[in-house]
């Protein structure tokens, strides 16, 4: 199970094929992928992913908006865990900020940040965050190497 920050979905434009390319290997691979937002308005969420051709990969697109978006994001991930029967062992989070990677601790699961979002590579190593990615097709490497990492 993958999840994915919408932020880093809504804003690629360029590099759109990478990101289909990857969302149809890792969904043939997985089979669940989920959108994981603290955006409130969930409707216009899945509106812009239906207008990039990408809602159709999606398992389910959930909305976490709250002050505390560690908190709201981690029970969010949590409650999709347990409603899908999914171990954590074997989910992956992939986002931009020291969100993502706060929640990926707080429940014990795999997280690799981008960065060419919010937050630069090296401030991720500042968190001891291991896998960190600057391209799509890099994330694409780094998925495939960490799911190899949880077999």
């Amino acid at each position: 199970m993958i999840f994915f920050d919408f932020h880093r979905i809504h804003r690629i434009s360029v590099i759109e094929e990478y990101l289909r390319k990857l969302l149809l290997e890792e969904r043939r691979k997985t089979s669940t992928l989920f959108v994981l937002t603290s955006r409130v308005n969930r409707s216009a969420t899945i509106k812009q992913l239906e207008a990039k051709g990408i809602l159709r990969f999606f398992t389910e697109v959930i909305t976490t908006p709250g002050t505390d978006a560690i908190r709201h994001k981690t029970q969010g991930l949590q409650n999709a865990l347990r409603r899908h029967h999914i171990a954590a062992a074997k989910t992956i989070i992939v986002g931009d900020s020291e969100i993502e990677f706060g929640v990926s601790k707080n429940l014990g699961i795999k997280c690799i940040s981008v960065a060419y979002g919010l937050r630069g590579k090296s401030y991720f190593h500042t968190l001891g965050q291991k896998f960190v990615v600057d391209s799509v097709r890099e994330l694409l490497e780094a998925l495939t190497k960490v799911q190899m990492s949880m077999v």
